[in-house]
Formats: structure tokens, sequence, C-alpha cells
């Protein structure tokens, strides 16, 4: 055998080792691919899933809140107008029978709507803030003011007294008129109905 022969032949041998080791390295470095592929695919797919999924939860609480804030705020509106209507049953008048009996009336709506109130606060404590949760102490303040209002009239105080006691029931009707507003607001903020001015 002479030289040339030996030469191709190890060429020969050299370039068919080398297709053969690269048809392998492609073969390979395709399934690795095609492994990588699928498995990008599985977790993008999981993504897009989790992400539906978070949407739909955020869309469905968005519901629920937006829910609850109508709800709460229609309730702060019918408090805030029986406790006006309370206010205006006696001005700085001394009661008479057929007044008091209005009153009374009038009283157990509010103390019983108030009651319903407080229960509705209690049940939705998860999806509201803190600052519709405060509205409930304040209005209680208010229902506690007015039947105390309501005692000392009954207790025939004198003018001065009972003018100064209106007072400060006009002063708290004055207050839930503004908690009020203030929740409406913060209600249509959060809604998306009215921009917060406060960002800026």
């Amino acid at each position: 055998m002479d030289w040339q022969t030996i030469f191709t032949a190890v060429v020969a041998s050299l370039l068919s080792s080398s297709l053969i080791t690269a048809g392998i390295i492609y073969l390979v470095k395709k399934g690795i691919d095609r492994a990588i592929d699928l498995r990008y695919e599985k977790l993008l797919e999981e993504m897009k899933l989790q992400t539906q999924e978070n949407a739909r939860r955020k869309a469905a609480l968005y519901d629920q809140q937006s829910k609850v804030l109508q709800e709460l705020v229609a309730q702060v509106h019918r408090l805030r107008r029986l406790a006006r209507d309370l206010s205006l049953l006696y001005g700085s008048q001394k009661p008479n029978e057929k007044k008091s009996r209005e009153w009374k009336e009038a009283y157990q709506e509010l103390e019983s709507r108030f009651s319903a109130f407080r229960e509705f606060i209690s049940n939705n404590r998860t999806l509201l803030t803190d600052e519709y949760l405060a509205a409930q102490h304040d209005i209680g303040g208010l229902v506690s003011n007015v039947k105390a209002y309501h005692q000392l009239f009954d207790r025939q105080m004198d003018k001065t007294k009972a003018d100064e006691f209106l007072g400060a029931i006009q002063e708290a009707l004055v207050r839930l008129d503004d908690e009020y507003l203030r929740l409406l607001n913060q209600a249509q903020i959060r809604l998306g109905i009215l921009e917060d001015k406060r960002q800026d």
C-alpha cells in the first residue's frame, strides 16, 4: 500500500467519523432543543393559565367590592336621612305626645338600620379598608347622641340646654354629611369612576 492510499483512507475515515459525530451531535442537539422547547411551552402555558386565573380572581374581587361599596354608601345615605329627619322632628321645641310617638318610631327605624349597617360591616370586613370601617364608629356616636337628645327632652330640660344639645346634634349631622361624601368619593375612586387627585 502506498502512502497516498493510506492517507486517503485515513482522511475518508476521519471525514466519515466526523460526519457521523456531527450527525449524532446534531440529532442530540435537536433532541435537547425540542425538550427545552417542550419544557418552555409547558411553563409558558402554566404561566398563561396562572395569569388568566389571577385576572379572573381580581375581576371577581372587584365585582364583590363594587357591590359591597355600593351597598355601604347606600346604607350610610339612608342613615344620614333618618338622622336628619329625627333632628327636624323636634327643632328646639318641647315635644308633644304626637311628636314623641313619631320620634320613637323614627328612632327605632334608625336603630334598626344602624344595627343592620353594623352587621353589614362585620360581614364584609375583609373587602373594606379602614376608612370604611371607621364610619361605623362615627355613625354609632351620632345614633347615641340622637337617643340622648330625646331622653333629655323627655326630662323636661330647659330651653338653653335643649338648644345646646340640638346644636351638638346638628354638628354631628354635618360630620355625618361630610363622612357620607368622603365615603362616596372614596368608593368612586376605588371603582375607577373618579380619579384620585391626591396622587399628584
